[in-house]
């Protein structure tokens, strides 16, 4: 306790800093829940709250079950109180933010990680789809919980902590439609560090956990034998390939993140773009930063990944929350790019370097504010916005 005490002392400015955006986090995620939408709900969230009122729903359909689980308990514990069972929304969104600053702090620095996660925190993508009580916001989630997994497993001392980690990561997120293909994409580039780790583990660990982890995904294999249906859904499938409306969604993806959006008044405020046109910026810049740099694993894997979440936003079954990630980690390596551009010309002094750091910083605030207000002003009074979220609490989710 002493040495943490100490430590503190020492990095007050730091500490300072964690506290305030950590305050920040919570806050934007968790202020107004209820009334930003005059103490009504939208057709979705009804549809997502029945589906967690029983246990034998959610036996039935365990899909997204991490959520369902806890919205049910808040269900059965609370009295109808919307901002409750949007609560636990925003807290799973909170450990997204969460853990994004600490897979780009591993990615890029405490700086960068810091910038981009105050962006990630205060996009509308993220503010909408944390601030319902939808399943969405797993989906961003667990796809960092996998990337943070495969690089925790890389880096640990203890294999078989790490092996267990992994396992619990995986087989939670095998409740979550469309996430199996991001699993078989992480197994296969990190193939052989998780094969040189696995050397590193005795065979009876590793049967253990396995078993374990099968045990944990048995509910989902029993829905899958009762309603083979369900494996589509999990799968993130169409039920009918139709071509011509899947390229036509192919094209409407990017679109919709820059030029002209579909109406969702549940999820955007009009026909905006989804991305502002400064996150963008930094995007295009990332990507640059990146293009540069293709043999690094960590391209390969946005790439690929990037690729699999355009595909699946096509089918119609996984919504824009899936993008999060790969946003912020865009725009978070083009706030690199240009700090290091910068840097580069003023290597040494010390005034320029502030000078260009304070530049982006404003940048950043232009956005986040830009968002905010774009949210909890604009959105909230838009008349589609009142339109759609005009339903009660459905009398039987009142205890």
């Amino acid at each position: 306790m002493k040495k943490i005490l100490t430590w503190a002392k020492d990095n007050w400015v730091k500490v300072f800093l964690y506290i305030l955006s950590l305050s920040v986090i919570v806050f934007v995620s968790i202020y107004n829940l209820e009334s930003i939408t005059s103490s009504k709900l939208s057709l979705q969230e009804i549809g997502s709250l029945e589906s967690a009122k029983t246990i034998s729903g959610i036996i039935n359909n365990p899909l997204y079950a991490p959520f369902k689980i806890v919205e049910y308990l808040v269900i059965n514990m609370a009295t109808g109180s919307i901002y409750l069972l949007r609560l636990v929304a925003a807290l799973y969104g909170i450990a997204t933010v969460i853990l994004f600053y600490f897979l780009s702090k591993y990615w890029f620095s405490p700086l960068i990680a810091w910038l981009s996660t105050m962006m990630f925190a205060t996009g509308t993508l993220y503010l909408h789809h944390s601030r319902l009580a939808v399943t969405s916001i797993l989906v961003p989630l667990l796809l960092l919980a996998i990337l943070w997994a495969t690089w925790y497993t890389n880096k640990a001392k203890n294999s078989n902590v790490s092996i267990i980690i992994f396992i619990a990561i995986l087989s939670t997120s095998l409740y979550v439609p469309g996430i199996i293909w991001f699993i078989l994409l992480a197994l296969f580039l990190q193939k052989r560090h998780l094969l040189a780790g696995l050397r590193n583990s005795s065979w009876i660990f590793l049967t253990v956990s396995l078993l374990l982890g099968l045990i944990f995904i048995l509910p989902l294999l029993y829905a899958f034998y009762v309603n083979s249906s369900l494996i589509l859904d999990w799968l993130a499938l169409p039920n009918n390939f139709n071509v011509k409306e899947i390229i036509k969604n192919i094209i409407r993806v990017p679109m919709a993140l820059t030029i002209q959006s579909q109406p969702d008044p549940i999820f955007n405020l009009g026909r905006l773009p989804i991305i502002d046109i400064l996150t963008l910026a930094l995007m295009v810049l990332g990507s640059y930063a990146y293009g540069i740099r293709l043999k690094l694993m960590r391209t390969r894997t946005l790439i690929l990944a990037s690729i699999i979440s355009w595909l699946l936003i096509a089918f119609n079954k996984i919504d824009y929350a899936i993008l999060l990630p790969f946003i912020y980690l865009l725009a978070a390596g083009g706030i690199m790019f240009l700090l290091q551009q910068w840097y580069s010309v003023f290597p040494k002094n010390p005034i320029a370097r502030s000078s260009g750091l304070l530049l982006v910083i404003i940048v950043i605030s232009i956005s986040i504010f830009y968002n905010i207000d774009r949210y909890f002003v604009a959105w909230q009074h838009n008349p589609a916005t009142v339109e759609s979220f005009n339903h009660p609490v459905p009398t039987n989710l009142v205890q």
